[in-house]
């Protein structure tokens, strides 16, 4: 998902204040991660989730409108009974705790700073932690640390603002414009690379971050580091070789190749004859993506981005049969 800063700035097109729902402990479960946030806006605008809508999401709803009329932060616990836990995907009931805050979108806001500063470290492709202190009463206390941060006490919460995950995409195929859109909804730096300046354009890539037009091989390279996922699209065996052969001896977290099985066995033999290691090709996923049989250039997108995800989470599906 876009990063805080993106979120905000969407809010601000149309609210002046709004209530920051935080997430910070949660006990029986929880479907979304400690510090997945809720804005509720002034104006009633809502963006983000703390749950997965629900009975969660609207008694939150309405403690942020509550302690955005009353102008102060609260800590909040939100109870589940067993019913409502099954429709959160739960075994039974639970409690969530929640930081919830005003927060002003024009002008100064130590909140809106702290986050400001933490995420411009992690666009520099460094960790960042923000602390927060929670007292009993008045507003939160924050400070911001590149330096990882162990939490004492339960009036303390740390939030860890990490690089996002980059996605180079080689090829600027319909199916790598569909997959940059979703990269982006899903928080993930985009780099388009592509020899064709024709197809790499800003019109077919709104949402990349970056769209190189060039030797694919050489404008790749300097991406190739862990966290990396490299995924060819563009169908092209005098592109794609040189970059598989650079990728698969790289440390990068993923590289696939669009492509079917016939296609696939040749390009592996092909870099057998390069040299390559067979524990270097066997990290190649082709054909790419989850077989959820889409052929339309959005559902191949699709079940590529699922299956980025199942690497991502180590999840045995990741690997297609």
């Amino acid at each position: 998902m876009p990063d805080i800063l993106e979120q905000l700035a969407a809010l601000r097109e149309h609210e002046t204040r709004v209530a920051m729902a935080t997430l910070i402990a949660a006990r029986g479960g929880s479907p979304r991660p400690i510090g997945a946030k809720l804005f509720v806006g002034e104006g009633g605008r809502l963006l983000g989730s703390v749950s997965i809508g629900g009975c969660v999401d609207a008694r939150v709803v309405e403690h942020g409108e509550r302690l955005l009329r009353e102008n102060r932060a609260q800590r909040v616990t939100v109870t589940v009974d067993d019913s409502e836990a099954v429709e959160l995907g739960l075994a039974c009931g639970a409690e969530f705790d929640l930081l919830i805050e005003p927060i002003s979108l024009n002008g100064t806001d130590s909140a809106i700073e702290a986050f400001q500063t933490a995420t411009n470290i992690s666009r520099s492709g460094k960790e960042a932690y923000v602390i927060t202190r929670i007292p009993a009463a008045g507003p939160p206390a924050r400070m911001v640390s590149s330096e990882p941060f162990d939490a004492t006490g339960p009036d303390v919460f740390v939030e860890r603002i990490a690089p996002a995950d980059t996605l180079v995409l080689v090829g600027a195929s319909d199916v790598g414009a569909a997959l940059a859109r979703i990269a982006r909804g899903l928080g993930m730096r985009v780099v388009v690379v592509d020899g064709r300046e024709r197809y790499a354009t800003r019109d077919r890539f709104a949402t990349a971050d970056e769209i190189l037009v060039g030797m694919p091989s050489e404008l790749a390279r300097p991406h190739y580091k862990a966290g990396t996922y490299v995924v060819l699209v563009g169908h092209e065996y005098k592109y794609d070789l040189p970059v598989l052969r650079d990728a698969l001896r790289a440390p990068v977290r993923y590289v696939g190749m669009l492509a079917g099985r016939k296609r696939a066995d040749s390009m592996r033999g092909l870099l057998r004859d390069e040299g390559l290691s067979a524990e270097h090709i066997a990290r190649l996923h082709s054909p790419i993506g989850l077989d959820i049989g889409g052929r339309e250039p959005e559902e191949i997108a699709l079940s590529i981005a699922a299956q980025l995800i199942a690497v991502r989470e180590g999840k045995p599906i990741a690997q297609r049969g």
